[in-house]
């Protein structure tokens, strides 16, 4: 099939799918639950290596990329979790889908934030999408406390992982590893 002779496309086509949350089929006249979807994600691309810095030309550009892959997904949160002050880099990774959709990100940077960030998804997002930025040391962090497993999605120093979780009613979690923007 000529469309998903690129890898890019095959990867649009899958988190679409998984966004729009795909065909449900229905064993009764009752509508089942959605499935709640988390697209989890280490801040881009940062400018150097000490301290508070901010994202580098690269990392500007992938989080533009970043909000025009998700930008018509639906989204009904964003968040930026952390367990320090150090909240600089997941800030600027949120902003241009933050403007894009009008949302304000919620920031959560508290040693409790990836617990916090986790129930307010669960009893605030029930079904529907939401965004988390963060720091590659918190991002299994948050996949574990969502049910998922966290040896699925391993976060290094690289800035180009996206991991999509998925919370179905039934209790069932899914995590799914994904690249997005320039790879090194």
């Amino acid at each position: 099939m000529k469309l998903l002779s690129h890898p890019r496309s095959a990867i649009v086509l899958i988190v679409f799918f998984l966004l729009s949350g795909g065909a449900w089929a229905q064993t009764s006249g009752d509508q089942p639950e959605a499935p709640t979807t988390v697209i989890i994600l280490r801040h881009a691309d940062k400018a150097g290596d000490v301290g508070n810095v901010s994202l580098s030309l690269a990392g500007e550009i992938r989080a533009r990329i970043l909000a025009q892959m998700c930008g018509s997904s639906g989204l009904a949160a964003l968040y930026g979790v952390t367990d320090t002050e150090n909240d600089r880099r997941v800030r600027q990774t949120l902003q241009p889908i933050a403007e894009l959709l009008s949302i304000e990100p919620n920031i959560l940077t508290d040693p409790l934030a990836i617990k916090r960030c986790a129930h307010e998804i669960r009893t605030r997002y029930n079904g529907r999408v939401i965004l988390v930025a963060s720091h590659s040391g918190t991002v299994q962090g948050i996949i574990k406390a969502l049910g998922g497993d966290d040896t699925c999605c391993p976060i290094g120093r690289d800035y180009d992982d996206l991991c999509v979780v998925t919370m179905h009613p039934v209790g069932k979690v899914n995590v799914l590893r994904l690249k997005y923007g320039t790879t090194k």
